[in-house]
């Protein structure tokens, strides 16, 4: 699966941050039984959008993509196994151009044209960061203000990890995508070189969609090397002028 790095601040480039939307294991009711089964759906309203997320179970995964994968980044290893020690809700699709401008009050994207319902794109790091911060706001969670360990206390929506964005990309498959590309994905080969709307594409196991394609999607964590790194919650926050983006084309 596709690894790049950004610069924190960079504005112009197709990138986007909703699929990867971290809302937290707490504050939503769970099914008969007191479990709830991977990909459970919930839909909420905020700023007069409409948004839908689907559960993330905790669990463990082999992450990196092994030497001779098709497509392989040569930043994308060492394997190692690694430990997500909480469940969490991620919002089902990217966000999209009308999401973002309900709660921001501006649609930064290039394909404007596309619609209300494709990604909104030519968002930086710190425009994505803000972004999940007004969406905290608007259903009355407590922003996540923090870029350190401290993250995985926070109650509201955030940027999740890049380990958090793999294992929930992969949801249990280990290949270099979780199906056929063209059946999953808007990449190079598809997509007429611009964006499409939102969810058009075959949802992985856990009913996230566009986790490939269509745009690529901001993470947390700041670029490093994998060699060194937790093997439980990982996350590079060691200051960078750089970030991590996954899920591009």
């Amino acid at each position: 699966m596709q690894r790049q790095r950004w610069m924190v601040g960079v504005c112009g480039l197709v990138l986007v941050f909703g699929l990867a939307l971290w809302g937290g294991g707490e504050g939503y009711s769970q099914g008969k039984g007191g479990a709830r089964r991977a990909g459970t759906r919930k839909t909420f309203v905020a700023g007069g959008s409409a948004f839908a997320m689907r559960w993330i179970p905790a669990g463990s995964f082999v992450m990196g993509s092994p030497i001779g994968e098709a497509g392989r980044q040569y930043d994308e290893g060492p394997q190692r196994r690694v430990q997500i020690s909480k469940g969490f809700w991620m919002l089902e699709t990217e966000v999209t151009q009308g999401q973002y401008r309900a709660l921001m009050g501006s649609n930064p994207s290039h394909f404007q044209k596309c619609g209300d319902n494709c990604p909104v794109e030519k968002v930086n790091w710190h425009d994505a960061r803000a972004f999940a911060n007004k969406l905290s706001e608007a259903q009355k969670r407590v922003p996540c203000a923090v870029t350190d360990r401290r993250i995985f206390q926070c109650k509201g929506w955030r940027l999740p990890t890049e380990a958090e964005w793999e294992y929930a990309a992969r949801a249990g498959t280990t290949g270099a995508w979780y199906g056929d590309v063209d059946e999953v994905a808007w990449y190079g080969g598809n997509s007429d070189k611009k964006t499409h709307p939102v969810g058009g594409k075959k949802a992985n196991a856990w009913g996230l969609k566009d986790m490939l394609g269509n745009v690529w999607e901001w993470t947390m964590d700041m670029y490093g090397s994998y060699e060194g790194m937790a093997t439980q919650d990982p996350l590079q926050s060691k200051p960078a002028d750089r970030c991590v983006v996954r899920g591009g084309s």
